[in-house]
Order: structure tokens, then sequence, then C-alpha cells
């Protein structure tokens, strides 16, 4: 794996209270041109002023250490919803890497449920505060959506949407001289809004084709574009190649993926579509797309080979791409 770092180029950092104040002035018009080039160009970029208190981010940073300080079979006690779902550890394409999920966050069921695997009393207050943070990023989630479909005039399509919510808590620890990490991937659902710790090691490949660290900055959160909005929008939107290298150090990031309902119709509006932009994906059923990229990713992460390259299976293209029908 490379680590040659271009730092010349930086990820677009977009602010959100420019946006939520509901005028048309030149600030706000100039945000929203900045925000659907984000899109546009980088597939990626930072929010701050974001709504959610800098409390309870640090709130869910302390319960991620939390519970991957708990005993390894404590963790693997989390073990329904499936693989992608369940406590991951030992992967060889993921090393030094553990990982856990609550599928359905912020439903308070389904974190009384998950927090009922790891303790036996279910441990309220730990479940308060998942609840409150996912509560808080699911609500900034939507209203990135909604922002990102006004920056390409199509505000109307939000209310067509149905989402699930899906809450992972991610702890890198290599030892001292080895390098931990993830794979390289885009995400192949909609949309992630993930908190990162201050050490860094996230790397996003730009359009140019070099990789370009995501810098932490305070209170500020990262956004990512999947492979299922990029289909949707005709590959306007672009899915971000990114991983994270990080070597001797611990690192914990909190993910908040965002998919679309397994029955959604993934089929790029007609403003999307003209000469300049002919289609590029054929419609879709959003569940076939999962079915059919979440067994490649597993047998991926259990390579040791997927970390050490810098490409990944393009799994939209191979499933929806229409040139290669």
């Amino acid at each position: 794996m490379s680590c040659e770092i271009n730092d010349e180029e930086q990820v677009p950092i977009i602010d959100l209270s420019l946006l939520n104040h509901g005028l048309h002035d030149h600030d706000t018009e100039s945000t929203f041109a900045q925000l659907r080039k984000a899109c546009e160009e980088w597939g990626c970029f930072l929010v701050i002023n974001h709504g959610i208190k800098e409390e309870i981010i640090h709130q869910m940073d302390s319960v991620a250490r939390q519970i991957f300080a708990l005993a390894k079979e404590t963790k693997q006690k989390h073990g329904s919803g499936g693989w992608n779902v369940s406590y991951m550890a030992d992967l060889a394409g993921v090393p030094f890497y553990e990982s856990i999920g609550v599928h359905g966050a912020p439903d308070p069921t389904a974190i009384k449920k998950f927090s009922e695997h790891l303790w036996p009393q279910g441990n309220p207050e730990i479940r308060k505060i998942i609840e409150s943070y996912t509560c808080g990023v699911e609500e900034l989630t939507n209203n990135i959506i909604k922002l990102i479909l006004r920056s390409f005039g199509l505000s109307e399509y939000y209310s067509s949407f149905q989402f699930v919510g899906h809450l992972r808590m991610n702890y890198y620890n290599p030892p001292p001289h080895k390098k931990g990490g993830s794979t390289t991937h885009t995400d192949q659902n909609c949309i992630v809004v993930m908190y990162q710790d201050s050490t860094g090691g996230l790397q996003v490949e730009s359009k140019s084709g070099k990789w370009v660290d995501v810098k932490p900055l305070d209170n500020s959160l990262v956004v990512f574009m999947g492979d299922s909005f990029t289909a949707w929008s005709n590959g306007r939107i672009h899915n971000v190649l990114h991983r994270v290298v990080c070597e001797g150090y611990s690192r914990v990031s909190v993910p908040f993926f965002y998919f679309f309902s397994d029955e959604t119709l993934i089929n790029a509006p007609p403003q999307m579509v003209d000469n300049d932009h002919p289609r590029l994906y054929k419609p879709f059923i959003y569940a076939d797309y999962s079915n059919f990229w979440q067994p490649k990713k597993r047998l991926r992460l259990m390579n040791r080979q997927s970390f050490l390259t810098e490409t990944e299976e393009k799994y939209l293209e191979n499933f929806a791409h229409i040139l290669n029908e």
C-alpha cells in the first residue's frame, strides 16, 4: 500500500450555518455552489457548524472506547443481524481493526437490544448517549441530503426517499511499527456522516488520482457519498474511494450509514439525464444491489492482499452500468 500523499489538494469544508437560515444572499448561493462542486468533484467534504453539540460527540467517542475495552468474549455476544452488523475483528483485509454496529439506530428498540448483548442490565447510561448521538446525526444526515438535492435543483425528490440508519464504531490499534487500517473502498449505501478522532489516518482519492489526507478539524464531521447515491444521480455525484492507514497509534471513528430501504428503486430522475450526461446505470432495486456486493465485500475483508492494494472492484459499474449489459 502506497502512502504517497498530495498536500496541495484539500477536502472541501462546508459551513452549514450558511445554508440553514433560509436566506438567498450571496454567501448562501456561493455555499450551495461549493456543496454541489464538492459532491461532483470529491464525493466527500467536512461539515462545520452542523448543530450537534460538541459534548455529545465527545460522549459518543468515550462510549466507543468503553465498548472496545470490553473483553472480546463480551463483544462477540453481539452476533445478530449478519456479518456486517455484528462484532468484527481479526480480519486479514483490515489488520488491527475492530468494529461493531447498531443497525436501525436511532430506534430505541435497536439500541436497547444492542446494549443488552453487552451488559446484563443493558447499561441505560450508554444507551442514552448512543440514542442522543444517533438522533442528532440522523437529523443532520437528512438535512445534508436535502441541501445536496437543493444544490442540484431537485428538492422535490426528497419526499420519495426512505432510509434505514446504521451506526458503526471502528477501532484501529496497530502496535508500534505496524500498519493498520481499512481496505481501499467506496461505500455502497447512499451517504455516510462520520465522526473521526484527532489522530488522522483517513485518506481519500482525488479525481487527479492522488491520495489526500482528510485532516481532522475540531468539531467537524466527514461526509461521504455512496454508490447508490451516485447511481441515483446518474454519476453526477461522485462515490469517493477512501481508506484508513495508521501506524503505531490507535484511532476511533463512528460512521453513521444511511441506506436506501431495501425496496427503493434507484433510478436517475430525468433532470439528471441529457445529451451531455447520457444515462449510465440501469434502474435497480436497492436490495438486489446489496445482495450483490455484500458477499464480495466479505471475501475482500478476509483477504490480506486487499489491505495492500489501492484499488477495489467497481461494484456499481459491474452491477448496473449500462455499457456492461
